[in-house]
């Protein structure tokens, strides 16, 4: 197993590389879930424990007037509604296993259920600060795949029914207090319709304490060598800037309610949507 210095290195090493290219270094700055991204919305920096299952079942309204064709703006009325179903169960007291998918209703002529992530989700460390906080590292592999027969042949179709292999590596500081910082990266890799390789890099930062969840991310997600679509979602590859937050309340040991935001502020064949959207949270 990779010990905690190599998997730093490695850790940064990719975010040094992809977040801005090659040319430039990681600046951060921690700030303040849209796209069934093995990405904001599916990993976290927290593990359920052995026996333990949380299923959240949400409603979003997205919409967009602005859609990027490579990097040339054209005007658009886009409006989606979605229905997102998510899972995670933990498996033993290192390992999750996460499920995720949604049903999208854009028109009459392109709804339907989306793809799917299944994934695995394992504690590579954590280890106690003297402080009272704590370091955690986590690494997360999953399967993307299209669960539904919708049409990619439309104008503006609900996905490009692709099948994807993503990974992810999760740093996760937090104090004794429940303030947290979380910094994550990996690659998606799309097998089918076509390959792409894609960077993405989240920073996340929030409190998490017993009464309340709070937090903001920025995301940037790139692709490597992608062309410009010709169809919204049209499958060449996106890249984009992308700023939301996430609020979760437990309203007694079994059931919480959350509420999300998400705006996209700039990017290549993406909308320049915002997300709002709501759901219960059940633990089983």
């Amino acid at each position: 197993m990779l010990n905690y210095n190599i998997q730093m290195m490695v850790f940064f090493h990719v975010l040094t590389d992809f977040l801005f290219g090659r040319s430039a270094g990681l600046i951060c700055a921690l700030c303040c879930l849209g796209n069934l991204l093995f990405g904001q919305g599916a990993i976290d920096g927290y593990l359920k424990g052995r026996g333990n299952t949380d299923v959240a079942i949400t409603y979003a309204a997205e919409s967009y007037e602005t859609y990027y064709f490579g990097s040339d703006p054209q005007s658009v009325d886009i409006e989606i509604q979605s229905v997102g179903f998510f899972l995670e169960h933990g498996i033993s007291d290192s390992i999750d296993l996460v499920f995720t998918t949604a049903y999208l209703d854009l028109n009459a002529e392109n709804r339907g259920l989306q793809d799917a992530i299944l994934a695995l989700k394992y504690r590579n460390q954590h280890k106690k600060l003297r402080d009272g906080g704590s370091w955690t590292m986590l690494t997360a592999v999953g399967l993307g795949f299209p669960l539904g027969g919708y049409s990619t042949e439309t104008s503006s179709p609900i996905g490009e029914r692709a099948i994807s292999f993503q990974a992810r590596l999760v740093g996760q500081w937090q104090s004794a207090s429940g303030i947290f910082a979380q910094l994550q990266s990996g690659f998606d890799f799309r097998i089918e319709p076509q390959n792409l390789f894609a960077v993405p890099v989240l920073i996340r930062t929030g409190w998490a304490g017993k009464l309340l969840y709070v937090d903001g991310w920025v995301e940037r997600y790139r692709t490597l060598n992608s062309g410009t679509n010709t169809q919204i979602a049209g499958g060449e590859g996106s890249s984009w800037w992308k700023v939301g937050g996430t609020l979760y309340v437990p309203l007694n040991q079994k059931l919480g309610v959350v509420a999300n935001a998400a705006r996209i502020l700039a990017g290549e064949n993406i909308g320049e949507s915002f997300r709002v959207g709501g759901g219960l949270v059940v633990r089983l």
